[in-house]
């Protein structure tokens, strides 16, 4: 196991060098290309974003070579990344040229070839192939020349949907120096801004190799991690369909439809985020004796943290995003960066004295702070409030059905008692739901899945 663990070293570091350089890039995508839509003017917008990501695109892969053995060091020189170091580069430089072309194909209004790149092909491909290294069916040297093709073909798919739909055309740039400074004033505050979310979802792996927590303890911080993050799937769906839709409202200055958004993607989060918490909690025992090593159950502890941190974190709706396409971005993006600080300042602090507990413990800190000074913007601002009193009844659902769930009697046959407690836990919970929480959501997506076609 502890060869997983260096692997997941490798694996994060790739992930965090290729996805800092490409945030600005994101943001400006979305944002920028809507609005030249809307005035039938392209004004070389596209040539323009094309320089700049070359330019930026060049000066990473120089870094990458320059400072080589700084980053070797870093990592302890570990031995998968000294021996993929190029390869890791590769990934890096495809991986940033598919998160560009990801915010492309989400601006043009086709978000479920971004869904189906994003989980079908590579969350799910990939995490097919861990689970093949976990049991020794492939290596890990096989992994990263298979992860690699994963990204190429992902890229495929997005460049085949962008030309399809006809929206690349390198036009002479004309726009006007105030128009250019805007939007690489626009991408440098975002990307500062997302180099917190980086730093809080991303680092932590890196940070406990830093400070020599063993690579088993490592190997299971990143596997209940990964688990975690199926809490925040509907997170992730809901914000890949919605982000170009608030960017449009606040175009529009709709406040009303802020708020409905606002509060119904944090009572829908809220929902599914929590049945998911509990499905993998009532089955513990069962994911451990099919997939995941016994060797980590004694290391439960951290799901309990990082997955409690996860549905809180998703509780907010879509916060993020409403406050860096408002007026307001600028105060979030400082924020942002003061919270990426103190999240590394207290890795500093907690990890080397309750290794992997501390970084849970930091993970779900700076997660709650980030949240709650947004929410507080929001609040004070526009007088906009996500949670309501269906979020008191989610919870005291959740509880009950746990609590189900949990004293369900075991059956011998794995696969058969999570059919079993899956089912009867979920049912309970659905119908509570469906009978208790008054809420318009299926109206509400309705309504905003038209939309983005109007």
């Amino acid at each position: 196991m502890s060869d997983y663990g260096i692997f997941q070293i490798w694996l994060s570091a790739i992930l965090f060098f290729s996805q800092i350089p490409s945030i600005g890039f994101n943001a400006v995508i979305i944002r920028y290309l809507n609005i030249f839509r809307y005035k039938k003017k392209d004004k070389g917008f596209i040539s323009f974003i094309f320089i700049i990501f070359i330019i930026v695109l060049i000066s990473f892969i120089t870094l990458y070579m320059v400072f080589k053995n700084q980053i070797l060091i870093f990592y302890k020189n570990n031995i998968l990344f000294h021996n993929n170091y190029y390869i890791g580069l590769l990934i890096c430089c495809f991986n940033m040229t598919l998160n560009i072309s990801d915010a492309w194909i989400k601006s043009i209004n086709k978000s479920y070839v971004a869904l189906f790149i994003k989980y079908c092909l590579l969350r799910l491909g990939t995490t097919l192939m861990l689970i093949l290294c976990w049991k020794n069916y492939i290596t890990f040297q096989f992994f990263s020349h298979i992860y690699l093709i994963i990204v190429i073909l992902g890229l495929i798919i997005a460049i085949y949907t962008i030309i399809k739909n006809d929206y690349i055309s390198l036009n002479k740039i004309i726009l006007s120096s105030n128009e250019k400074i805007s939007i690489i004033r626009y991408g440098i505050y975002y990307t500062l801004s997302g180099i917190s979310y980086i730093v809080i979802n991303k680092l932590s792996i890196s940070m406990l190799n830093y400070y020599n927590i063993s690579s088993v303890i490592i190997g299971c911080y990143a596997c209940f991690a990964h688990l975690s993050n199926i809490i925040s799937i509907s997170n992730n769906v809901i914000n890949v369909i919605f982000h170009p839709i608030i960017v449009k409202i606040w175009h529009q200055n709709n406040i009303n439809k802020i708020r409905s958004i606002y509060q119904n993607t944090s009572i829908l989060q809220t929902i599914v985020g929590a049945l998911l918490f509990i499905e993998i909690i009532i089955n513990k025992n069962n994911l451990f004796n099919l997939v995941v090593s016994k060797e980590y159950i004694d290391y439960f502890t951290i799901f309990y943290i990082i997955g409690i941190a996860e549905l809180m974190n998703v509780s907010f709706g879509s916060i993020n995003e409403i406050i860096s396409c408002s007026i307001y971005y600028r105060f979030v993006i400082r924020m942002n960066v003061l919270v990426a600080f103190l999240c590394i300042f207290l890795y500093t602090i907690f990890i080397p004295i309750i290794g992997y507990i501390g970084a849970g413990l930091v993970h779900i800190t700076v997660l709650f702070i980030r949240n709650i000074i947004g929410w507080f913007l929001l609040k004070y601002k526009y007088n906009l409030q996500p949670f309501t009193y269906n979020h008191l009844l989610v919870l005291i659902i959740s509880l009950i059905s746990l609590i189900l769930g949990i004293i369900l009697p075991t059956m011998d046959n794995i696969l058969l008692d999570i059919l079993i407690r899956s089912t009867i836990t979920s049912s309970l919970y659905i119908f509570c739901v469906t009978k208790y929480i008054q809420s318009d959501i299926m109206d509400f997506l309705y309504k905003n899945i038209d939309f983005t076609k109007k």
